[in-house]
């Protein structure tokens, strides 16, 4: 049975005016509980999730993607925060009272492991994303700076890709695929930009926003084509789903009704298109959300 709102947006669906090539399905949409930063991989699904009850209270939750009963991956008091999958590895966020680290876990044995070394620190290490070698994530210092790391998983080596620090700012790894990795940047009172970087050259670029407008949530594939949210000025205003490759302009591939929001998307290749997971949230109403893809 869906929630409210995801009977509302299902509705929605049925009704809007097609703007990309496909249109959005939902994928998970359950009454009274908030599920956030879907991602699928080898045969499974993860997501974080709250409810009604606790709003602040968050969980990773995963399953198999056939079906069967759902499993907490995050530690016994503790939170989570979703991060991404490689076979049968998911890469997560563990946070309580003011520490925040990555952990992986065994989705067939469900057993929990850190990470190598290098990667935790006194830091708050947030939101990982993992493709082969490569494992992108954030990390917070106590005295505001946020950067965006890429940590080789093959020879412990990690490199900054992004800083920023000042009132207001704000960094968010996106995902990091094969060669290419994606990161979201707020500087002090300026507006949200995305960046792309290829890992092989070591060169980035920002997506055209020549209005100033808030680009956030960004994920992509294995060609470079990212995938993002594109808003005005605050939460629910005017937000589309964006498809841009390399070259040529972007493409509106979905827009959201007015109020609603995307946190995250994940993009997974596949050989007849692209499948972007995303969730879909209603802004100012704590667990109003689900889990949807797109293929395009």
């Amino acid at each position: 049975m869906l929630s409210a709102l995801a009977v509302a947006l299902t509705t929605l669906v049925a009704s809007a005016p097609t703007v990309g090539a496909a249109t959005p399905e939902i994928i998970l949409g359950r009454p009274r509980v908030g599920e956030y930063q879907p991602v699928r991989g080898g045969g499974w699904i993860a997501w974080q999730q709250n409810t009604k009850k606790r709003p602040r209270h968050y969980d990773v939750f995963a399953r198999p993607v056939e079906g069967g009963a759902m499993f907490r991956v995050n530690a016994p008091g503790t939170n989570g925060a979703n991060g991404d999958i490689e076979g049968d590895l998911l890469v997560y966020q563990q946070f309580e009272e003011g520490r925040s680290g990555l952990r992986f876990f065994d989705l067939t044995t469900r057993d929990r492991s850190n990470p190598p070394k290098g990667i935790n620190t006194q830091h708050w290490e947030y939101w990982p994303s993992m493709s082969g070698r490569w494992l992108l994530f954030g990390r917070l210092q106590g005295n505001g700076t946020r950067s965006v790391i890429l940590f080789d998983l093959s020879t412990g080596v990690a490199k900054r890709l992004a800083r920023v620090r000042g009132e207001d700012a704000f960094l968010a790894p996106g995902q990091v695929s094969e060669d290419w990795a994606v990161w979201h940047r707020c500087p002090s009172k300026s507006p949200c930009n995305i960046v792309r970087y290829q890992i092989s050259t070591g060169e980035s670029d920002v997506i055209a926003n020549p209005h100033g407008l808030q680009h956030h949530s960004p994920s992509v594939d294995t060609d470079g084509t990212v995938y993002y949210a594109l808003g005005h000025a605050h939460c629910g205003n005017r937000v589309r789903l964006i498809r841009q490759p390399l070259d040529g302009p972007g493409e509106t591939l979905w827009r959201l009704p007015n109020g609603d929001d995307i946190g995250r998307t994940h993009t997974q290749d596949r050989p007849r298109g692209n499948t972007i997971l995303y969730d879909h949230f209603s802004c100012d109403r704590p667990a109003e959300s689900d889990a949807w893809q797109l293929v395009n």
